[in-house]
């Protein structure tokens, strides 16, 4: 919930989100505002806004720039994430497509580089847990050395059906996996267990893994394939 940092670990719980949110807000000040000569910050501030209270769902520049009013164009917010990537504050994901022109013109997912970024800067009332865990498992991913665009996407069909996480490894797909937080609703685990079924005949080679709060197990897909279940526990400290 509060991230990585040795300040933040050692830190009591008041002090933790003080200390993430001064420093998000110094570094689009340091590293962006001044740095990139930003001339309308307020127009950063919004769309960074966005970015965070929009974690890990699917967005454009265009979208966003919707969002804010039409202030600033779509082509000044796409340069923002830009920006906010090379800054690693914020990072996004394409969805998989076999044509490259695809997967840059789709829509992308963001990604806090720290979930403690997420707990300081939220604006929503309640905690999002599930979105908190589909943050944590796109960090252990890359701590993997997979690299957004390259070797990590999520994959949506052509009707909707969408898997958080698939990961290439040259041209074949290896993994699908799934972030859920809560699979005791039987309507939860149809949902996760459908999305599979449709990645699968997309990519039939690849492992298909549900990265739960504390489950484990696994669930019959048929066909002989089997969806595991593993704790983000054990998935984030690589004993899977």
């Amino acid at each position: 919930m509060y991230g990585g940092f040795p300040e933040v670990i050692l830190a009591s719980t008041a002090d933790k989100s003080s200390y993430l949110a001064a420093l998000f807000d110094a570094t689009i000040l340091k590293d962006l505002v001044r740095r990139k000569r930003i001339k309308n910050p307020s127009y950063l501030v919004n769309c960074v806004s966005l970015l965070i209270n929009n974690i890990a769902s699917r967005l454009s520049a265009r979208s966003l720039s919707k969002a804010l009013k039409g202030t600033p164009s779509a082509i000044t917010v796409e340069k923002y994430l830009g920006m906010v990537a090379e800054a690693y504050l914020i990072e996004l994901l394409s969805s998989y497509s076999a044509k490259s022109k695809d997967r840059i013109l789709s829509e992308r997912k963001p990604f806090a580089i720290d979930t403690g970024y997420i707990t300081a800067r939220s604006q929503s009332v309640f905690p999002n847990f599930g979105k908190q865990l589909e943050n944590a498992v796109y960090l252990q991913l890359r701590r993997r050395g997979l690299k957004p665009q390259q070797s990590l996407f999520f994959y949506r069909s052509h009707d909707g059906t969408e898997v958080d996480f698939l990961v290439r490894n040259g041209h074949q797909t290896t993994e699908l996996i799934q972030a859920c937080l809560d699979m005791s609703s039987l309507e939860t685990r149809e949902r996760e267990v459908r999305g599979f079924r449709v990645a699968a005949k997309d990519h039939p080679d690849a492992s298909l893994t549900i990265v739960t709060a504390n489950e484990s197990g696994s669930i019959d897909l048929g066909g002989g394939s089997q969806i595991k279940l593993i704790p983000a526990w054990k998935f984030c400290s690589n004993l899977d």
